[in-house]
């Protein structure tokens, strides 16, 4: 019987909503360093599993793919052949990696959690979101009201209280954004200059 290890990469996933967590022996979330909370669906957990979170501490792009992938490197170099692995991720970027893996005989593949109906819409809207405050970090928000109407304007609704509730809680759980008492702080990393 294959034993399946899952890593997951939290910061690409976001939740993990919609991620079948019953069939895993082992799970690892990695999560970057702004992220401070990681939900665990206890109703999808069944038996035992081990189940370990690895903070990356540094803040950096594509990092926690790095981390994930280091990992995912040395458990098939340790663990015996019967093992499998499941990187869990809508980042296809893994996938050459995977094919690496899977050569060597060792079964290995990328799982995109399934998404919700109503939190396809929600997702787009966080994408454009962080887009745009790529684009002018300078005039990002700073207090949960500033935050409030520059949700709105994002998305060009100002009656629709609920999705700007859903859209401020989606960018928390990506670690986007932290909202203090009166603050907000937000971890979007500005582009690189173009060098010529």
């Amino acid at each position: 019987m294959t034993m399946l290890t899952a890593l997951i990469d939290y910061e690409n996933t976001g939740s993990l909503e919609g991620i079948n967590l019953s069939g895993y022996e082992r799970i690892i979330i990695f999560t970057g360093p702004l992220q401070e909370n990681v939900r665990l669906p206890v109703a999808a957990l069944s038996g035992e599993i081990r189940i370990q979170v690895r903070q990356v501490p540094v803040t950096a792009k594509n990092n926690v793919d790095f981390h994930l992938v280091l990992m995912l490197g040395q458990l098939s170099m340790s663990m015996p052949q019967e093992v499998g692995f499941h990187v869990i991720s809508r980042d296809k970027g893994f996938d050459g990696v995977i094919s690496q893996i899977r050569l060597s005989g060792r079964r290995c593949q990328r799982v995109e959690p399934q998404m919700t109906r109503d939190k396809i819409p929600i997702i787009s809207w966080v994408e454009k979101i962080v887009s745009r405050a790529r684009k002018k970090p300078a005039n990002l928000p700073a207090t949960p009201k500033t935050l409030e109407n520059y949700l709105k304007s994002a998305i060009g609704q100002t009656g629709n209280e609920e999705l700007i509730r859903e859209l401020r809680c989606e960018l928390i759980k990506r670690g986007v954004i932290t909202v203090y008492e009166k603050t907000v702080t937000w971890t979007i990393s500005k582009p690189r200059p173009s060098r010529l």
